[in-house]
C-alpha cells in the first residue's frame, strides 16, 4: 500500500448564516492517526465530511499525497469512511457488506449481475480475488466466523468490525472515522479502540479520528486536535495537550475530572494572589491583571497545617474511585470549587467538613490571561526552584 499524507487547508464553510469552519488548516503525515476531539457542534464532523467528499468547502483545498482532491468525488479519493451509525446494508450478509466496495471498484456492471457475472472467466477471477480480501480482512479483525451473519444477527461491536472491514479491505490511502464507538458500552469501547488502533498500525495510512470522547482521543492518537467553534485551538501530541495546553479552552476541556480553575490578582511585588493568599510568583503579568490558573486534580496538595504557597478550603467530601479518591474542595471565603486527586488511604485520613490547606505544585501550574491565551512564568519565579515539587 502506497504512503499518503493528507492536507486540509484553509477550509471554509458556512451553513447560512452559520459559520461552521473558519480557515482551518491541517496536515496529517503518512501513517498519522490524529484525533478531532471537541465538544458539539465545533465543526469537526463537518470538517470530516469535507475531506471525504460528502461535503464541499465554501474555500480552501483537500490535498491526498500532494493531489487537490476538492473537486474529485467522494467514490474516486480513495478514502474509506467509517460512520457513527455503521451504514450496513440489512438485506446483505457481512460478507456482502465487505466485499462491497470492491465489486464497486473492480466488477463493471454487466460483471455485477448476479447470474451472467459467474458465466465469464475473468468476473469469476475477479469475484474469487474479492472473496479472498473479504477473508484477510475478516481474520484480522476476528470476525471470520460472523460473514454470513446479517446485521440484525449480530451485537453492535460485531456490526462496528464489519464496518471497519468494509474500510479496510479497500487499502484506501486514508481512514476517516466519524465516532465509530460512541454506540457502544463503555466496555466494549475499550476493547474496540484497542482494534482500531492496530487496525491502524496494521494499514500503515493517515487515520483522521473524530470524536467528542477526550479519553479516546488522549488514548489513541498520535496527535490530538482540539476545535472549538470552528477553529483548531492547538494540535500537538496528548501528552503535550494535556500538560502544556496553549489556551485555557483546550485546558478546560481536556482532563477528567476537568482542572481546577482559581482567578488570581497580580500584585506590584508580582505575587499571584487568591484575595490575600499569595499562591505562586513569576507570571509574565503586570501587577492588577487578571489571571486563571490552572491546576490538574493530581496535581494538588492538601496539607493540615498552613505552608507557603497555601490556600484554605474546606473539604465539603471524599469520592472513593478504587485506585484512587477525588477531594471534592470550597476555598474558603471566595467560593471556589476545586478537586483534588488523592490515593484512597490518604484521603481516608481526611473529614468532611474539616479545613485543609491547598497547595498548587508550582512547576505544575498554568496560567492564563486575557483571552485565554497562555501566560508564561518568569525564570526564577518558585516553578523553577523545585520547592514544592511533590
Amino acid at each position: 500500500m502506497s504512503e499518503a499524507s493528507l492536507e486540509l487547508r484553509n477550509i471554509e464553510k458556512s451553513f447560512g448564516a452559520a459559520r461552521i469552519l473558519s480557515g482551518v488548516n491541517l496536515v496529517a503525515k503518512s501513517g498519522e492517526f490524529i484525533a478531532l476531539v471537541g465538544p458539539s457542534g465545533c465543526g469537526k464532523s463537518t470538517l470530516l465530511r469535507i475531506a471525504a467528499g460528502l461535503e464541499a468547502p465554501d474555500s480552501g483545498d483537500v490535498v491526498l499525497n500532494g493531489r487537490t482532491v476538492t473537486a474529485i468525488r467522494a467514490a474516486d479519493r480513495d478514502m474509506a469512511m467509517v460512520f457513527q451509525s455503521y451504514a450496513l446494508y440489512p438485506h446483505m450478509t457481512a460478507r456482502q457488506n465487505i466485499a462491497l466496495p470492491l465489486a464497486m471498484r473492480r466488477l463493471n456492471a454487466w460483471q455485477r449481475a448476479p447470474m451472467l457475472g459467474w458465466l465469464n472467466p475473468l468476473a469469476r477471477a475477479i469475484r474469487v480475488g474479492i472473496q479472498r480480501d473479504v477473508e484477510n480482512a475478516a481474520a484480522i479483525l476476528k470476525i471470520s466466523s460472523l460473514l454470513d451473519r446479517k446485521p440484525a444477527q449480530m451485537s453492535g461491536g460485531q456490526r462496528q468490525r464489519v464496518a471497519l472491514g468494509r474500510a479496510l479491505v479497500r487499502q484506501p490511502k486514508a481512514f476517516l472515522m466519524d465516532e465509530p464507538l460512541s454506540n457502544l458500552d463503555a466496555a466494549l469501547r475499550v476493547h474496540t479502540r484497542a482494534e482500531i488502533v492496530e487496525l491502524h498500525r496494521r494499514a500503515g495510512v493517515v487515520t483522521l479520528y473524530v470524536t467528542h470522547d477526550q479519553e479516546e482521543a488522549l488514548s489513541m492518537a498520535d496527535r490530538v486536535a482540539v476545535m472549538m467553534g470552528g477553529r483548531i485551538l492547538q494540535i500537538a501530541t496528548p501528552e503535550e495537550i494535556y500538560h502544556d495546553p496553549n489556551h485555557l479552552d483546550v485546558a478546560s476541556f481536556v482532563g477528567s475530572p476537568r482542572i481546577n480553575l482559581i482567578p488570581v490578582s497580580v500584585t506590584a511585588a508580582g505575587l499571584a494572589c487568591l484575595g490575600d493568599t499569595p499562591v505562586t510568583d513569576g507570571l509574565a503579568a503586570n501587577a492588577g491583571d487578571k489571571i486563571v490558573l490552572g491546576v490538574r486534580p493530581e496535581d494538588v496538595l492538601l496539607h493540615r497545617e498552613r505552608q507557603e504557597w497555601c490556600a484554605p478550603v474546606t473539604l465539603q467530601r471524599v469520592e472513593f474511585l478504587g485506585a484512587e479518591a477525588l477531594a471534592h474542595l470550597r476555598s474558603v471565603g471566595h467560593d471556589e470549587l476545586l478537586i483534588a486527586r488523592l490515593a484512597p488511604q490518604a484521603a481516608a485520613a481526611f473529614h468532611a467538613g474539616e479545613t485543609l490547606f491547598i497547595a498548587p505544585r508550582q512547576d505544575r501550574i498554568l496560567a492564563f490571561g486575557a483571552g485565554g491565551m497562555r501566560v508564561a512564568r518568569l525564570v526564577g519565579a518558585s516553578v523553577h526552584t523545585g520547592r514544592h515539587a511533590a
